[in-house]
């Protein structure tokens, strides 16, 4: 009976095919998928999307995932959990997370995720499913809330800040939910105006603000355009406003800029909003003043000095006559 032996290339290169095909093929855990990115260090972690909204019957389920990278240089820790938003009254912050409060649009009990808490190497990322479960008899209308990651290193063991969708050291991935059947869809361009009211600029830019307030039981998504003509009615400038959300039974306020800088005179800008709903336009306008005061005396320095010289010569020409 021979004796099989292996020369070390023999046992090397299979072992090093094999540690590449588990770098590359994902790892699939108890149904979560971690795989191995592209993406390079950038000191964050990532949720994607960052906003999930669909539209659901009563008594029925459905399943959204999200994605969470580590763009961190180390291990993290992230632990998932849920919260009701809602919006403001004073047109300040658009998203108010609730804590373990309830709000009357609560949607937080009915979201749900298998897995609470995983640890993430540098370059990987998890796909999460979460399911929506609506019960029977729930009331239609707007449902919302966020499924929130918070994150601690592995090594300092402190949480991090991240920019993005964020509140301090938590990134969210939100979900707005309509409940299909009878509910109110109700909302308006409550102001437009200059920034302060302000009517009177030395130069640009000129900004805007736009307040909406949706009072109905759904969230809307208002868009619009904004156009300002000069004195001569003539369009000098054009801005498509894209869709933003304005959650139920509260008010936002949108900023907007004209990036101009060395126009001059009068001038009349003007809203038109769709409401999101209905095709229902809102139509508002506001008048302002550009004057700047070095275009004017560089307009008129030179015709202070023509005048001067008409006048010097023609008092000359006075003289000379006299003599």
């Amino acid at each position: 009976m021979t004796k099989a032996t292996y020369s070390n290339s023999q046992i090397f290169f299979p072992a090093v095919l094999a540690f590449a095909i588990l770098l590359v093929i994902p790892l699939d855990v108890h149904g979560y998928v971690i795989a191995r990115t592209n993406e390079p260090v950038r000191g964050d972690v990532l949720i994607s999307p960052a906003k999930i909204e669909l539209e659901l019957a009563q008594g029925t389920r459905a399943t959204e995932n999200i994605t969470v990278t580590n763009r961190l240089s180390e291990r993290a820790h992230i632990e998932l959990s849920a919260e009701d938003i809602v919006g403001t009254k004073d047109g300040g912050d658009p998203i108010v997370l609730l804590g373990t409060v309830t709000s009357s649009f609560t949607l937080k009990d009915f979201l749900r995720t298998d897995i609470r808490s995983f640890d993430l190497e540098s370059g990987e990322s998890i796909t999460v499913p979460v399911v929506i479960e609506l019960p029977e008899g729930i009331e239609p209308g707007g449902r919302y809330a966020i499924v929130l990651a918070t994150i601690t290193t592995a090594k300092a063991g402190q949480k991090l800040s991240s920019s993005g969708a964020s509140l301090r050291t938590r990134l969210g991935a939100t979900f707005f939910v309509r409940v299909t059947g009878p509910y109110l869809e109700e909302g308006k361009l409550v102001s437009f105006a200059t920034l302060n009211r302000k009517y009177v600029y030395g130069a640009g830019p000129v900004p805007f603000y736009a307040t909406y307030e949706n009072t109905g039981a759904v969230h809307e998504n208002p868009y619009g355009l904004l156009t300002v003509s000069n004195v001569f009615g003539m369009q000098v400038y054009r801005e498509i406003i894209p869709p933003t959300f304005v959650l139920p039974q509260s008010v936002r306020t949108l900023f907007i800029d004209w990036p101009t800088r060395w126009n001059l005179g009068y001038y009349r800008a003007e809203l038109k909003l769709n409401r999101g709903y209905q095709n229902i336009i809102d139509s508002s306008s506001t008048s302002f003043f550009i004057i700047s005061w070095q275009l004017v005396l560089l307009v008129l320095f030179p015709c202070f000095f023509a005048y001067g010289l008409f006048r010097n010569a023609r008092m000359r020409y006075r003289l000379s006559r006299n003599i």
